[in-house]
This record gives structure tokens, C-alpha cells and sequence, in this order.
């Protein structure tokens, strides 16, 4: 679970040029766990729209949600650079991707808001859009805790998919950075 909170929370000061958020969570008799992060910053599309590459496409808070659960998109991509920070917590656009890849092995789900849209990944991976009014981020995560005890080969299993997914994308980071493959902290 700390993985799932900490790359959420990682996004606020990186992205949302906020540094306040609200967090809640729930947990169930049948081992759901329920965690709700938030926060009133600018939003996934302006965040993407701040780097020209994004802006050509991400002409919406639909599209801005869709590319932001891809592996390696980020408001930090440079074309031809790669991510050559030395610092390794630096951003490698994998957060969302592998938070909404984890809800779904962990049979549960994933929903983020922004602007005027939401997205809902389900279980099933099939991916749900409709109308939502969000001034900033909403994330909402759902998984089973009965599968936590494999967290380690769940995280580094989707980090390996996501750099080769990513790698099929033209604005891409094509490698997650350590704490994204789970190397520095536990989940």
C-alpha cells in the first residue's frame, strides 16, 4: 500500500503545483482497501499541455487521463533525451500506469478525475470514461489485500510491461525509474 499512496502523492508537488492534498482510506471485512487521494492543483491536461510535445494531442481532459495511465507519459518528457536526471526519484511518467496496473492484478480497480472527465479501469482492465467536474486531481484506488504478499514480482512484473509498452510510444520515457519499479521502498 505504500507504494500505491506514495507514487499518487509524489504527483501533487511534481505536477499539480500544490502541495496540499486530503487522503482517505477504508478497509473492509472481505480485505477491500479503499484509498482516496486529492488534491486542488491544476490538473492532468494543463500538466501535460505544459510540455509543447503533450500539447499537439492532449486536446482534452479525456485524452489528458487516457495518455496519463500509458507507461513512461509525463509533463517532463524532452524528445531524444530519455530521463538522464541523476537524482532517482526524478520523473518517468510510470506512476499512474503502474498504480492503475497494480489495482487491476490486486482484483480491484482504478478511477482518476481531472477537469471535466473521470476514467475507471476495472479488474477486467476494460477502461470507462464519462463526465466528472474536478478542479484538480481525484484518485480513487481498490484493491484486494489477500494479494499483497507477492507485491514485489507484481510491481516489477508491470514496471518490465510498461517499458515494453512504452517503447512503442512516440513521446515516452522508455524506462521507469528505480522507486517506480519498486526497488527503493516496499509496496
Amino acid at each position: 500500500m505504500t507504494y500505491l499512496i506514495r507514487e499518487i502523492l509524489r504527483n501533487i508537488p511534481e505536477h499539480a503545483n500544490e502541495s496540499t492534498a486530503w487522503i482517505c482510506g477504508q478497509y473492509w471485512a472481505d480485505h477491500t482497501a479503499e484509498i482516496a487521494i486529492v488534491d486542488e492543483g491544476v490538473g492532468v491536461k494543463s500538466s501535460l499541455q505544459r510540455n509543447a510535445v503533450h500539447r499537439q494531442y492532449v486536446i482534452d481532459d479525456e485524452t489528458a487521463l487516457l495518455c496519463a495511465i500509458k507507461a513512461g507519459i509525463s509533463q517532463s518528457f524532452i524528445p531524444d533525451r530519455g530521463n538522464r536526471s541523476s537524482d532517482v526519484w526524478s520523473n518517468s511518467g510510470y506512476g499512474l500506469y503502474m498504480v492503475s496496473e497494480i489495482c487491476k492484478e490486486l482484483k480491484g480497480s482504478f478511477c482518476i478525475a481531472s477537469g471535466k472527465n473521470y476514467i475507471y479501469v476495472g479488474q477486467d482492465g476494460v477502461v470507462s470514461s464519462g463526465e466528472a467536474y474536478m478542479q484538480g486531481t481525484a484518485v480513487k484506488m481498490t484493491f484486494s489485500t489477500d494479494y499483497l504478499k507477492s507485491s514485489r514480482e507484481i510491481i516489477q512484473s508491470i514496471a518490465s510491461r510498461g517499458e515494453a509498452e512504452a517503447r512503442t510510444i512516440r513521446n515516452a520515457f522508455k524506462k521507469a525509474s528505480r522507486p517506480s519499479k519498486g526497488l527503493i521502498l516496499e509496496l
